[in-house]
């Protein structure tokens, strides 16, 4: 019988185990898929620093682009690369009946199953997955599949706040001057949607200016990498003493929220998907928020919509495909504990699984 590895999450703080299971045919609704990459979110590495409680065992990761090796049901064919989208939204609630899966009220994720029941390959951090045919998204011809596993999770996440701010649909042509904190996955992609949008100043900071950062960014087409602690003087001066008129908050340092706050000018929004884990708490002045009449808008998850419009972004730009899909830095599956150190050390754009391709 055929068997696959998959990387076992069995508590906080403690190394992943890597465990061996058999590979079955799927159920009726489902399609059984090779792992192609698998990203390493860095909500995955909150898990496993116990900021994002989950129970254990499971096989995390929910950025999985995979290859179709058996279907049990229509609407794809057997070699197509897809994406998984592991959340789960419960379709009854009052948000799910206003149009707003992504803020569904019983809100649950695919992986979040005890891998040592069939047929137990529930996440990306393994070498195959079961997934429901109902959570698939295509990957167009034109697109890549290693370009598109790169900011799978980032890359709506950012979409759907931007939705929820009223730009994405304007493509931000109104905005003179975007301030992206964090050059995580999330911050990279919000940098590069809103320069490909036409926002003529996009500014992003950082704690840590190194080169291979700043070569990131001008490879995306922005040269403007700013060091925090001269983030409010910088933008300042770059608007006149106005403001910013739009912040993007990726790092998920609870300080940067403060200082999101700050570099706003009046009536700025402020988008708030990067805190997703329980970072620690900040002293805040909430009266900022009255006087500057600032519009502050928190977006956690993203629903199917988001995954298609990011591989529509990716089909439009395509020139950049070459430049994104290099970015990965990729380890084998048997390698996890390996790959989520490097993913911690920022030293690759994104840092990913395997799956052989």
């Amino acid at each position: 019988m055929k068997t696959g590895k998959a990387a076992i999450f069995v508590g906080a703080n403690i190394p992943m185990e890597l465990r061996e299971y058999p590979v079955t045919s799927p159920q009726n609704g489902q399609a059984l898929l090779k792992m192609r990459i698998s990203g390493i979110c860095g909500t995955d590495i909150h898990i496993m620093h116990g900021r994002l409680e989950m129970p254990s065992p499971l096989i995390l990761g929910h950025e999985l682009v995979g290859k179709i090796e058996e279907i049990n049901g229509e609407g794809f064919e057997i070699g197509d690369n897809v994406i998984f989208n592991v959340a789960t939204p419960c379709g009854k609630c009052l948000l799910c009946q206003q149009g707003d899966s992504a803020n569904c009220l019983d809100f649950k994720v695919a992986f979040a199953q005890n891998p040592e029941n069939e047929p137990h390959f529930f996440g990306g951090f393994a070498e195959y997955a079961y997934a429901d045919i109902k959570n698939l998204i295509a990957i167009p011809k034109e697109v890549d599949y290693r370009a598109a596993a790169v900011f799978p999770c980032a890359g709506p996440t950012v979409i759907h706040a931007l939705k929820l701010g009223g730009i994405f649909h304007t493509h931000a042509q109104h905005i003179d001057t975007a301030v992206v904190q964090g050059i995580g996955p999330v911050g990279l992609f919000a940098a590069l949607w809103l320069k490909k949008s036409g926002v003529k100043n996009v500014v992003v900071l950082c704690r840590k200016i190194t080169s291979e950062r700043k070569n990131t960014l001008n490879e995306f087409g922005i040269d403007q990498l700013v060091d925090t602690k001269i983030a409010s003087e910088y933008i300042a001066k770059l608007t006149n003493g106005i403001g910013a008129d739009l912040a993007v908050e990726c790092s998920g340092n609870p300080q940067a929220f403060l200082q999101g706050t700050e570099i706003l000018r009046n009536r700025g929004l402020f988008l708030v998907p990067g805190q997703y884990s329980d970072s620690g708490n900040i002293s805040f002045a909430p009266q900022s928020i009255t006087f500057k009449a600032l519009q502050i808008i928190g977006s956690s998850q993203y629903d199917m919509s988001d995954v298609s419009d990011y591989l529509d972004f990716l089909k439009k730009n395509h020139d950049m495909q070459e430049i994104i899909k290099y970015s990965l830095k990729t380890f084998s599956v048997s390698e996890i504990n390996e790959a989520l150190t490097y993913a911690e050390s920022h030293a690759a754009c994104k840092v990913a699984l395997s799956g052989g391709e």
